[in-house]
């Protein structure tokens, strides 16, 4: 009877143990750690044996630690993805590289793996590119002042290198006082596509005979405002409706833009790149006008709630310049205004030509060819 006694008093003993060891994932912050306690207490219940619920205590132990294997890989998964976020250093590429790729088939982590190696390599080839142009200019350089030669074949061959090395801003500069020189024009428009490929919101890029600012981005889709507007752009003074109506449909303003202004402002490659724009209904909620939506352009304006919607970007441009919101009443248009940097939708006669144009287009940057 005393042996039997001692069997049972060591059960209980351990049995409570491995209950205070399931417990302790309470105070255990690492995942590693709460796991390997699970791991331990399905162990000691297991040695316990049949005192008790230690049988079904066990089994639970090793549910919380599969489960918890699955918190952990989660967790990675969410720290792995927001690492990429924005633009993010070579380094943070490698860690996250390396986060994924612990995750073996966990959701897609398999191929967010090769989406960071793949970013790594562009990264080191730009790398490399970059000290070979380098290396070349520093190079042509030297031959060139031994050569007494600063000539504009120099330049040209400066911006070349430069392109080679992906520096496509300080190669733009160079190439665009060099047009007509050898194939200086075509290396310029290279540099342009490049950086509409690259572009992030906020951007200003190059794209036909304007200068253009990023509103927005959705994979290789972007969608830009003409940026540059002074005494000299086309897009400067100019009537929304030279008959004084209010309707973008019908617009002087849509027919130019999208006709004379689409023609011959874009070369035929830029113009296969440009995607259609469907406008919709847009409202002028304080005076109860509204634009019926509907026309498919491919230079469009802006609402007077996506002038809302882009205010922080837009705050950077001047000028007074035309919305496709109607104003108060017939014959007015809303406007955004320089000064105040909002829409004022009491509006502004539709064929004054005292407001510029800001248009609006959306660029497929693969279809940059």
């Amino acid at each position: 009877m005393a042996d039997n006694k001692i069997i049972c008093e060591s059960q209980e003993v351990l049995y409570q143990k491995a209950v205070k060891k399931m417990n302790a994932d309470r105070v255990i912050v690492q995942h590693a750690y709460k796991i390997e306690n699970y791991q331990i207490a399905a162990g000691m219940f297991d040695e316990v044996g049949d005192f008790e619920d230690a049988a079904e205590l066990a089994a639970r132990c090793r549910k919380l630690a599969a489960q918890t294997r699955e918190e952990e890989k989660e967790e990675k998964y969410r720290n792995a993805s927001r690492r990429i976020e924005g633009d993010p250093t070579e380094d943070i590429w490698k860690k996250a590289e390396a986060e994924f790729a612990s995750l073996g088939d966990y959701k897609d982590s398999a191929q967010q793996t090769l989406k960071c190696r793949e970013k790594l390599d562009g990264i080191n080839r730009k790398y490399r590119r970059k000290r070979n142009v380098l290396a070349g200019s520093a190079l042509l350089l030297a031959s060139l002042v031994v050569a007494g030669s600063a000539s504009g074949f120099f330049k040209y061959m400066l911006g070349w290198g430069m392109v080679q090395g992906g520096m496509y801003n300080q190669a733009l500069e160079i190439l665009e006082t060099k047009s007509g020189f050898l194939s200086a024009d075509s290396l310029a428009d290279q540099c342009r596509d490049e950086l509409i490929r690259e572009s992030r919101v906020g951007d200003e890029v190059y794209f036909g005979r304007y200068k253009w600012k990023v509103l927005d981005r959705e994979d290789d889709v972007i969608t830009a405002i003409t940026s540059a507007v002074s005494e000299d752009h086309d897009f400067y003074s100019v009537a929304f409706d030279e008959q004084g109506g209010s309707s973008w449909e019908t617009s002087s303003l849509r027919s130019w833009l999208n006709t004379t202004i689409y023609e011959e402002a874009f070369s035929e490659r830029e113009r296969g790149a440009i995607l259609p724009v469907v406008t919709e209904t847009t409202q002028n909620e304080q005076y109860g006008t509204q634009e019926k939506g509907g026309c498919e352009d491919h230079l469009t304006l802006l609402s007077a709630q996506q002038a809302e919607d882009y205010a922080d970007i837009l705050k950077s441009l001047g000028l007074n310049y035309w919305l496709r919101t109607p104003g108060h009443e017939d014959g007015t248009e809303a406007f955004v205004s320089a000064g105040r940097h909002q829409a004022m939708l009491y509006g502004y006669p539709t064929d004054s030509q005292e407001l510029s144009v800001r248009a609006v287009i959306r660029i497929d940057c693969a279809g940059l060819k």
